[in-house]
């Protein structure tokens, strides 16, 4: 029998997965959540102030989109460590240690893996077009003097 046809080992793949998968949900309902403020926001403020409006739209649009960038680079980290796994199991290594031994990061870690979610195609489209949308609605909404 492989080491990755073993029970525990098929449940701790199961076990980075479903953690895989809730980053991934995070990062979508981070975008949903973003959009639902900036509608509200957007209903609430339209008419009054256009600069403290765009000020108002812009600060939660770089927070989620961080927040965003953090739940990519944990959800590329636990990846990174599923395929370290399964690597080492087909290898034959040694791996009863490793099962049900989640991977943990350091702050440092967190900080570079949310760095380098930066330049990852779900991030930078989504919160450009919506920062490019919220200039477009201030120009637009600006009278000329």
């Amino acid at each position: 029998m492989s080491k990755l046809e073993k029970s525990e080992v098929q449940s701790y793949i199961a076990l980075l997965d479903g953690i895989i998968n809730r980053m991934a949900n995070n990062s979508a309902n981070a975008k949903n959540w973003l959009m639902t403020i900036l509608a509200a926001a957007i209903a609430i403020q339209w008419g009054k102030d256009q600069l403290v409006n765009v000020i108002w739209l812009l600060v939660p649009t770089v927070l989620f989109a961080f927040t965003d960038m953090y739940y990519l680079g944990m959800e590329r980290f636990f990846k990174d460590k599923e395929k370290e796994f399964i690597e080492k199991a087909r290898a034959g290594d040694n791996i009863d240690n490793l099962v049900y031994a989640l991977p943990k990061t350091t702050k440092c870690q967190q900080v570079c893996n949310t760095i380098r979610a930066i330049d990852s195609l779900s991030i930078w489209p989504f919160y450009l077009i919506v920062i490019v949308s919220i200039l477009v609605i201030y120009f637009v909404n600006t009278p000329c003097v």
